[in-house]
């Protein structure tokens, strides 16, 4: 599909240039961080963290197990699937948390005292307690969690109902510049001590894994100290990969369509306040559709005369949708034109995916028979909640349908 060669959007543009593949933004970062798998250190720990919380998760037994250890606050260990975009990011820092309390739970059951465990359970729990203690896991985890956490924030942004694409992009390039200008020394020094803490605490000792002259299936960096193989075989490999993910996915000369989005009314105002220039990253993105402006000599004054429009504007609109119904365009021709153009370039398939999700929570095994104007009508009522029906109104047509058989879907439609 997205082929640069010979993909269906490489054979589009050579139709017309300007047609722009874009691809979901969140889904894009979420694949930036589920390619950082492709670090052996880093796909191990996370495999290994998917077991352990498999373990508890999927056994009753086990689980009491871990509650009895779990401090007041601490949310329960969460699968880092590859395909839960947030949960995967928040599963690490969940798992970081309750490390000290998974790791007396696997005591527990480990050793079995009291026989309350039988011998598979017994034998996996010590199998998950000898890699708890392993210090290169240890310090996986750590590093792992300590760069990701920096794709946390904007992935939870990016998966709301509404957001402003454009800002997000630019935090997005601020991302890229912020892990760029990193100095790796310092900061893998501060989360290399923050492992040796958590490895102090358990009684692990630190040390640097065997190296040999020829190794096939591991990593094998000659170093000095223990801190420099671990930076040489996590941090930097992992900087590296996420730089190079983030630039390519997220290409500047793609991105430009979303700057159309600094012209809207409220985006307009609030840079005014602020005192910072749009008009730049509006033009940009109108010069690029400059072919199919109307009157592209007039534009400088167009943009000078929407500003001083929506200065004195009681009521401001915040998207296009609303901004070309609030007012007559007529008098903006270019600006209309390129709302016309940015009403039509998708953002996100969220939302797209929520109706999936919904559809898989009405249409369950137990009621995979429903008839179709049920089926629409359960799922408008779960979808649109912020819509209210009327009580009052639904007992009025099952009080006139007394003794008869009513079909409810019907009804339900008719209520909305």
């Amino acid at each position: 599909m997205s082929g640069k060669l010979k993909g269906i959007s490489s054979r589009i543009k050579l139709i017309n240039s300007k047609a722009i593949l874009v691809h979901c933004a969140c889904h894009k970062l979420n694949l930036v961080i589920s390619k950082s798998c492709n670090v052996q250190s880093v796909r191990n720990a996370l495999d290994q963290i998917k077991d352990i919380s498999y373990f508890f998760n999927l056994s009753p037994k086990c689980a009491s197990c871990l509650n009895k250890f779990i401090f007041p606050g601490q949310a329960k260990l969460i699968d880092t699937c590859r395909t839960r975009w947030v949960q995967k990011l928040k599963g690490l820092d969940v798992f970081f948390d309750n490390y000290i309390s998974v790791f007396h739970s696997m005591e527990e059951m480990a050793y079995n005292e009291g026989k309350s465990y039988n011998i598979d359970t017994s034998s996996k729990a010590s199998c998950f307690l000898n890699l708890m203690t392993n210090f290169s896991f240890i310090v996986s985890l750590v590093l792992t969690k300590q760069i990701i956490d920096y794709f946390y924030v904007i992935t939870v942004v990016l998966q709301t109902k509404a957001f402003d694409i454009s800002q997000q992009c630019n935090e997005i390039n601020c991302l890229k510049t912020q892990i760029l200008d990193k100095n790796i020394d310092v900061y893998h020094n501060e989360w290399y001590l923050i492992a040796l803490d958590l490895a102090k605490t358990l009684d692990v000792s630190e040390v640097k894994p065997r190296f040999c002259g020829r190794q096939v299936y591991r990593d094998n960096y000659p170093s000095d100290t223990v801190s420099d193989y671990f930076k040489y075989s996590i941090t930097s490999p992992l900087l590296d990969h996420l730089v190079n993910e983030l630039e390519d996915r997220f290409d500047e000369g793609e991105m430009i369509v979303y700057k159309g989005l600094s012209g809207v009314p409220a985006t307009v105002v609030k840079k005014n306040k602020e005192k910072c220039f749009w008009k730049s990253d509006f033009m940009e993105f109108l010069h690029f559709y400059i072919s199919d402006m109307p009157h592209p000599t007039s534009i400088h004054a167009e943009l000078d005369l929407w500003e001083i429009f929506w200065y004195n504007q009681s009521v401001i609109p915040s998207t296009i949708t609303e901004t070309l119904k609030s007012i007559d365009m007529r008098g903006f021709p270019n600006i209309r034109e390129g709302f016309l153009i940015m009403g039509t370039i998708p953002i996100t398939t969220c939302e797209c995916e929520r109706s999936i999700s919904v559809i898989r929570r009405l249409k369950t095994y137990m009621q995979n028979r429903m008839l179709e104007s049920r089926f629409n009508s359960s799922a408008l009522m779960s979808i649109h909640q912020e819509i209210i029906p009327d009580v009052e109104r639904v007992l009025n047509i099952f009080f006139c349908f007394r003794g008869t058989t009513l079909r409810i879907g019907f009804y339900l439609i008719l209520v909305y």
